[in-house]
């Protein structure tokens, strides 16, 4: 009697079949983590972006213009260019409006929300 080693080839078609799903799921995630990093960076970019304005606002004297009266305006995001927008390599285009409104919550305070979109997603920060 002759013993046999090693795999008959059936064997070998099933472990390779079994690998080729493995890699093609990874391969999958890998395109799931990708698109995510990128919906990610858009997101922290618009975030900072608004931190900025909200910041820019926040730093001005209690009897500017801009708080005397309740209203919405784009906010310029690169005072260099014609356009309001900014474009972020490797984030996308942004915009942002400022909108001031007095006496809100109560009287002598000032309600300031900055949104910042891409075109798609918004964000939005709200200070006094």
């Amino acid at each position: 009697m002759r013993s046999e080693k090693g795999f008959s080839i059936v064997e070998l078609l099933i472990a390779i079949t079994l690998l080729a799903i493995g890699l093609l799921a990874v391969a999958g995630m890998q395109s799931v983590a990708i698109n995510s990093n990128s919906w990610a960076n858009k997101l922290s970019t618009a975030t900072s972006l608004a931190q900025e304005v909200m910041e820019d606002i926040l730093a001005k004297d209690a009897t500017d213009a801009i708080f005397s009266a309740t209203a919405t305006a784009p906010y310029d995001l690169d005072p260099g260019s014609i356009s309001n927008n900014i474009s972020i390599s490797g984030a996308g285009t942004f915009s942002a409006t400022r909108t001031i409104t007095i006496n809100t919550p109560v009287a002598g305070t000032v309600m300031i929300d900055v949104r910042v979109t891409d075109g798609t997603r918004t964000v939005t920060l709200a200070g006094y």
